[in-house]
């Protein structure tokens, strides 16, 4: 349990609802950080420091797909189109005397019309294996994904492209040479409103509106619990939140961050400092990795909502800008629901579609 909910974490933002990835994982460690002993019949075993083996499994995830560029890209070589004219009743187009263009149009002429292909944007690249260290120390550096023959950001060739326009009001459209990419705009800027929202409530040392409790909260957990999680509370307050450890089998919560709102609150602390106990505390700890399901949702609502729209005319100047400013993100790649904010198609894959490349 511990291995799938660091890796559903670390890819999190990245696949669209219903959507899991396929991966290999590797882990090589001592024998001795394994506990076999959990089960009577030997059929489970468990790591020794799950909070450990869960922050650094989590964290090398996120590395890699932020490291990735997971730029959806429509090479050449796709497989045949299927015939776009098959079903006659989609040809609203078509005369009212049809038969005048059976010659070109019969069954099995050389003539036949073809379609357009289908295109499946859901696909995902294959990810490179993670080697995982069981001990403290450096962590590994990702292997980054080469899907095209680039020496830089896919996002430094899209700046240096001309600037076509938008497509349907929706679509960014720049022409990269032997390529083209599309930009959703609504995504693009959903992103970038998301990070801001979530930099206000999770930065350290910015000044968090709190919301203090009508009457303090207190959640019940083990001495075990309450001995690895009490110890961490600061990075809790530097949060907005004002919990303390109150006995040994409770912490007692007297204010939350206002963007928490109260909504389920008593499971909600409940599953923070169940999350807190797990975090292995270093320099890389961020409240980021507190995120809840519930406050997950409301940033992201929040940034859909306020997001520019599909439909809005953006000038030059905005679509450059707006370009710029989710190439500076630190995940560029995706809305927060998943969606992809960028589409590039090969120009031979455009060729093909038109038959100027079989």
């Amino acid at each position: 349990r511990v291995l799938n909910q660091a890796l559903l974490n670390g890819f999190k933002q990245s696949l669209l609802p219903g959507q899991f990835p396929a991966l290999l994982l590797t882990v090589n460690m001592p024998a001795n950080l394994l506990d076999v002993n959990v089960h009577p019949t030997k059929t489970e075993v468990r790591f020794l420091n799950s909070g450990q083996m869960f922050s650094l499994i989590e964290r090398a995830v996120k590395e890699m797909v932020t490291e990735s560029g997971q730029v959806r890209y429509l090479p050449a070589s796709a497989p045949a189109p299927a015939p776009y004219f098959a079903d006659s009743q989609n040809r609203e187009w078509a005369p009212t005397n049809p038969s005048t263009y059976s010659r070109h149009y019969s069954s099995g002429s050389a003539h036949e019309a073809p379609s357009f292909p289908t295109i499946d944007f859901s696909s995902t690249p294959f990810q490179p294996a993670l080697t995982l260290s069981s001990t403290p120390g450096p962590q590994p550096t990702p292997q980054s994904l080469n899907f095209e023959s680039e020496t830089s950001s896919p996002f430094h060739a899209i700046l240096s492209g001309q600037y076509l326009g938008t497509l349907f009001r929706t679509y960014l459209l720049f022409d990269l040479g032997n390529e083209i990419a599309l930009i959703d705009q609504h995504a693009a800027h959903e992103r970038i409103r998301f990070e801001k929202l979530k930099s206000s409530v999770f930065t350290k040392g910015v000044d968090v509106p709190v919301q203090p409790l009508l009457l303090p909260e207190s959640v019940r957990m083990s001495r075990e619990d309450i001995s690895k999680t009490a110890p961490k509370l600061g990075l809790l307050e530097e949060l907005g939140f004002e919990a303390e450890a109150f006995s040994d089998e409770s912490i007692l919560f007297r204010a939350v961050p206002a963007a928490w709102g109260t909504a389920a609150l008593p499971t909600r602390l409940r599953n923070l400092l169940g999350r807190l106990s797990e975090i292995e505390m270093d320099s890389k700890t961020s409240g980021e990795m507190l995120l809840d399901e519930t406050l997950f949702e409301k940033l992201a609502s929040e940034a859909c909502h306020s997001a520019i729209r599909a439909g809005d005319n953006l000038e030059r100047v905005e679509a450059l800008a707006l370009l710029e400013e989710l190439a500076s993100q630190e995940h560029p790649w995706n809305c927060p629901h998943g969606r992809p904010t960028i589409v590039r198609v090969a120009r031979a894959r455009l060729e093909e579609w038109f038959y100027r490349r079989v």
